[in-house]
């Protein structure tokens, strides 16, 4: 199956995903940033990934699937989102990540994506630039009510997440094989 892994990613973590999904599924694949992606038609099944980079989805991947979606809307999709909290808070009245992260990019497709899911990623402060370490010692002081002197670096990361996902993928597949998708 001639796939296509489209990603965004700011710091490294969901393009690391991308190829660990590619590994996992085996199938012939071009992985490819959100920036230089080509156009779907040419690919069986694509694979959207997206950081979540201050509080949603990369521009760059909404702005992709938007111009591809009557092309994306005949095709096999699976979605993810990369973020350290895949759970989601619910706080004052209103749900804050989770699944809020990825919900607007599957209710761009009027069919539902094959699968989605909310993947784990880190941070590495000696990654950041200058105004993101600003902005997670903002959060992490003033939001969270922390005394941090530094951004700590966080991973959650974990590959067999990552491919109990492209498993997902694939037996979803060979269920759509069985109904004729």
């Amino acid at each position: 199956m001639k796939t296509l892994i489209v990603y965004g990613s700011k710091y490294g973590s969901t393009k690391a995903i991308a190829h660990w999904i590619a590994e996992r599924l085996n199938f012939k694949t071009t992985i490819r940033d959100v920036k230089e992606a080509p156009s779907p038609d040419a690919f069986d099944l694509i694979i959207i990934g997206s950081a979540v980079y201050t509080g949603g989805i990369m521009p760059e991947v909404r702005c992709y699937i938007d111009k591809y979606l009557d092309v994306l809307e005949k095709k096999v999709v699976a979605l993810y989102a990369v973020c350290l909290d895949t759970q989601g808070v619910y706080l004052k009245g209103k749900v804050h990540g989770g699944w809020e992260y990825l919900m607007p990019l599957i209710k761009k497709f009027k069919n539902p994506p094959l699968h989605a899911a909310l993947l784990h990623g880190e941070i590495n402060p000696n990654k950041l630039d200058k105004e993101d370490y600003q902005r997670l010692m903002y959060f992490y002081n003033k939001v969270l009510h922390r005394d941090y002197a530094k951004v700590p670096y966080k991973t959650k990361m974990n590959k067999e997440e990552v491919w109990a996902f492209a498993e997902k993928i694939l037996s979803r597949l060979e269920g759509n094989q069985i109904k004729g998708r």
